[in-house]
């Protein structure tokens, strides 16, 4: 696959050969649990600034009106429960692991869900989570940084933080399949936002999107923020630990090999299964993830979201 790297230069990052061991770490962790052989053949490095002008020019508008202004008064709070929704598959056994998942990082017991049909207890569970979001972002405030937005450049565009730009990436006319980058996303969208988003506080740590200029049709993007950012409530997220460098390279492996998992497979997520890589880390708690991690445990094909196709990654959004 061909991987180029987009650097914020203000913030902390990998060095070159920290990547590298990023991306030996997710073809180890890919051959072992789902058994594909990857290799990486380029490590091109892409201006942040530059890739973000081409998304200004060519991202449709009604694109760019998904950002939602998460900080403001104007943040339309009852439009986000049917985006939560849309994430949550139609199953009453999953519901009730998602909102375990969610219990497990709340101050007050959530459940049960009684709603009578499952369409309603997806409503109510993406109620309660909705209203999670909008007390755990008061915390993230912090998080926005000038550096994180872009500094005075950014001052009237969206920001280098909006997941909304990052998940556009892949429909420039770039040809890589790995986006690498230091930037931090955290943001709030009118768009199909997923529970373990919600529980990291609008923390995004990577994406697959439509891609119609890599080999596979799709392209993701991982970002090594969640295992750098000293912030107070990045690093309440990691469970109050900051991560020795050798480790953190081994955590963001596990991410990128998780979003591979999306990308050439399209696996979904095992809610019920932590061993699997395909699990999303609760929270920003690599280390517990990585520990947990069992091929045995969780073999391709085990369940319903182990198996290849269970996730259709849409077409492009736009081209430019």
């Amino acid at each position: 696959m061909r991987v180029a790297y987009i650097e914020n230069p203000s913030m902390e990052t990998f060095t070159e050969s920290e990547w590298h061991q990023v991306l030996d770490s997710a073809a180890s962790l890919l051959e072992q649990h789902i058994g594909l052989s990857v290799t990486f053949e380029t490590f091109d490095r892409l201006d942040i600034a530059g890739i973000f002008k081409r998304l200004d020019a060519a991202m449709p508008d009604t694109r760019k009106d998904d950002i939602a202004p998460y900080l403001s008064p104007e943040m339309d709070w009852t439009a986000m429960v049917p985006m939560v929704a849309e994430t949550l598959r139609r199953d009453d056994a999953e519901l009730d692991s998602v909102l375990a998942y969610l219990n497990r990082h709340t101050d007050v017991e959530l459940g049960p869900l009684r709603g009578v049909t499952v369409s309603d207890r997806r409503e109510q569970l993406s109620r309660l989570a909705v209203a999670f979001l909008y007390s755990s972002l008061t915390k993230a405030s912090e998080t926005l940084s000038g550096n994180l937005r872009g500094g005075a450049e950014r001052d009237s565009l969206p920001g280098y933080n909006e997941w909304i730009y990052w998940d556009s990436i892949p429909a420039l006319d770039l040809n890589y399949d790995v986006y690498l980058t230091n930037q931090g996303v955290v943001s709030v969208e009118y768009a199909p936002y997923p529970i373990h988003v919600i529980v990291r506080g609008g923390v995004t740590g990577g994406t697959t999107s439509a891609s119609q200029n890599a080999r596979y049709g799709t392209a993701s993007w991982i970002s090594a923020y969640p295992f750098l950012d000293r912030s107070d409530f990045v690093t309440s997220l990691r469970g109050g630990r900051n991560y020795p460098r050798e480790d953190a390279v081994q955590y963001a492996g596990l991410l990128l090999a998780h979003e591979l998992g999306h990308m050439l497979l399209h696996l979904a997520h095992p809610w019920e299964n932590p061993a699997c890589i395909m699990y999303p880390t609760e929270a920003l708690q690599f280390a517990e993830a990585y520990a947990q991690l069992d091929s045995d445990a969780c073999r391709l094909r085990s369940s319903a979201p182990m198996t290849p196709g269970a996730v259709p990654i849409p077409t492009a959004i736009f081209s430019e």
